[in-house]
């Protein structure tokens, strides 16, 4: 109603933009066109103009707000571009593998010949940091794969509590003593998902590890399983009592290559996210006072349960 009675030339916005008919001046005979324009609230908008003439000389102009159809498109065109990395770093990371793995293969003959000549314990600590650093690159390789490939799952029912347990236990074993680490599971112990059990310890492997170098030696990482009564959703929450997540990187935490540590790829949460998505779970990421708590959301399997109760 603002735009009544008012002449197109002088409707501008923020910028001095004429937002109704911008070639006005330069192209008075252009009848359409489509671009960015500066709104009166001072949002931006893409918008599809066409004009016709009427018979009383006046002319009729149809404005379309394109904005969220534009968007889709570069979203489109990003994921587009996303995949072609992929193919290409899949590619890419196939070609390294076998080079590193003779270099794995020649080192390991190295540190073999030098054990057995006594020709001094520094040379073969030479050859297993060469062993050490192609470990590294294998591993970064695998997870740059894993996350690039098409992934499917094979479901089979597993008991939930009895996997959580077993992947704390792991880590237990091989954590510092300045890191307590515990589990707490509020739930039955026949508590039961669908699910693939390899790719579902990586994503609570991944989650876990992460809390655990958060606390940096010395500090609480707790793993809880629990579930509101009459819930078909189980909730598995991974808390530190660490430094917490930069603001920066918050928004980006699940995006691949996005990483606080000084030698982290990125992959990690990235591959926890993908695999959790092919199970219909939700991971989900808060602050605390004094630390982070990631939270993982996914279906029970009710009926498998009963039946096996």
């Amino acid at each position: 109603l603002e735009l009544v009675g008012r002449n197109a030339n002088t409707i501008v916005g923020p910028t001095g933009d004429c937002i109704l008919n911008p070639d006005s001046n330069k192209n008075p005979t252009r009848k359409s066109w489509e671009r960015d324009i500066v709104a009166l609230d001072g949002s931006r908008r893409q918008i599809s103009f066409t004009s016709a003439s009427l018979p009383d000389g006046c002319e009729l102009q149809v404005l379309t707000d394109l904005t969220v159809v534009t968007r889709l498109r570069e979203q489109v065109g990003r994921l587009d571009t996303l995949a072609a990395l992929g193919e290409m770093a899949a590619g890419v990371a196939h070609e390294i593998r076998n080079p590193l793995n003779g270099i794995d293969g020649f080192a390991g003959l190295l540190a073999r010949s030098l054990n057995k000549s006594g020709d001094g314990e520094p040379m073969t600590r030479y050859a297993e940091n060469i062993r050490r650093g192609v470990r590294e690159v294998n591993e970064i390789i695998t997870n740059l794969l894993t996350f690039a490939s098409t992934e499917t799952i094979q479901k089979s029912p597993i008991l939930l509590p009895a996997l959580i347990r077993e992947i704390v236990s792991g880590f237990a074993d091989h954590t510092e003593s300045g890191v307590q680490l515990q589990f707490d599971c509020q739930v039955s112990g026949n508590t039961i998902v669908d699910g693939d059990p390899v790719k579902l310890k990586i994503i609570f492997s991944n989650l876990i590890l992460n809390a655990i170098q958060a606390v940096d030696g010395e500090g609480h990482v707790n793993v809880t399983i629990s579930q509101l009564q009459n819930s078909k959703t189980v909730t598995i929450s991974v808390q530190d009592d660490g430094g917490g997540i930069p603001v920066e990187v918050k928004d980006k935490l699940f995006q691949p290559f996005c990483t606080t540590k000084a030698s982290g790829t990125g992959l990690g949460l990235a591959i926890a996210n993908k695999f959790a998505a092919l199970h219909n779970a939700a991971i989900s990421c808060h602050d605390l006072q004094g630390g982070t708590s990631f939270q993982v959301m996914m279906p029970t399997a009710t009926k498998v349960a009963e039946n096996n109760a």
